[in-house]
């Protein structure tokens, strides 16, 4: 909600619409947690594997990955599938 619009504004430039976005995903993400309703966590979890691919594609288009902490990016979106990949799970247990 607050690295990763600095550290992409920082590093790749301002892209005020995007950079709200992952913001505003953070924010979503943090009321779903809040509400404990699995629907919205399993919606919030898909925007936030969209945003941190989104990411990641948008450094190997332009700076690539020159440093070993940029590579974080892809432990990011592993870590926001495995949580997606969770939740999923999660969801077919208890309608199963």
């Amino acid at each position: 909600m607050i690295l990763a619009p600095i550290a992409t504004a920082t590093e790749i430039g301002l892209m005020p619409i995007y950079q709200l976005c992952l913001i505003a995903a953070g924010f979503y993400q943090l009321y779903c947690i809040s509400k404990g309703d699995l629907e919205c966590r399993i919606k919030a979890a898909v925007i936030t594997f969209g945003l941190y691919s989104a990411s990641l594609v948008i450094y190997l288009l332009t700076v690539g990955l020159p440093t070993a902490t940029h590579y974080g990016w892809v432990i990011f979106v592993i870590s926001s599938f495995s949580n997606l990949k969770r939740l999923k799970t999660e969801q077919l247990h208890r309608h199963g």
